[in-house]
């Protein structure tokens, strides 16, 4: 399970998250970063991620900063720049082999 706790006030964002994978009650990493900072042309925003770490060749964290590095164009802005992140994400869990869930009868 993973916990990220933010806290903030107008001067400063704290965000806390831990960085234990594990699968089964087997830890696998110690040292997995779970959480980031994304500067737009309009905003700052900390993220972080909790559920699916890895699965198969599938690992979430590679694939989210590539997604978001290419998702800054034309405007990098962050509207612009969460609703391609959004298409992108959808587009990869309906089209991925190792992530794609069967259709429920």
């Amino acid at each position: 399970m993973t916990l990220i706790l933010t806290l903030g006030n107008k001067e400063q964002i704290i965000q806390l998250s831990d960085r234990r994978l594990s699968c089964n009650g087997i830890i696998i990493d110690d040292e997995s970063n779970k959480a980031g900072v994304l500067i737009c042309k309009n905003a700052r925003l900390a993220f972080g991620f909790t559920g699916l770490a890895r699965y198969g060749k599938f690992i979430t964290r590679d694939w989210l900063l590539d997604v978001i590095c290419k998702s800054g164009p034309p405007d990098f802005t962050a509207k612009g720049i969460l609703d391609r992140i959004t298409g992108s994400a959808s587009d990869e869990f309906a089209n991925h082999p190792f992530l794609r869930l069967p259709l429920s009868p």
